[in-house]
């Protein structure tokens, strides 16, 4: 009798981790649809956050639009920063 409910304990676990993997997928898609309806928004103020060091200029754009998730705010970084002259 204990081994079933051991399995069942398992079978639960794994169905509760496929739901979160499906609602962080819905999650991240809604995330990108955001992004590129207000894109140009966030990018001129991540311009104008392009003078900080990388780390503040993240936390500055993440202060001020707080839907944006880490990633997005790094892409908009990465978009509106300098290249870096590695000679």
């Amino acid at each position: 009798m204990d081994g079933w409910i051991i399995w069942a304990y398992l079978a639960l676990n794994v169905l509760i981790l496929i739901q979160n993997f499906t609602q962080k997928t819905r999650i991240r898609k809604l995330e990108d649809a955001l992004f590129v309806y207000k894109k140009q928004e966030w990018l001129e103020y991540a311009q104008s956050q392009a003078n900080l060091p990388q780390v503040k200029a993240i936390k500055a754009i993440r202060a001020k639009f707080p839907e944006i998730s880490l990633r997005q705010a790094v892409q908009l970084y990465v978009m509106v920063s300098p290249p870096k002259n590695h000679s």
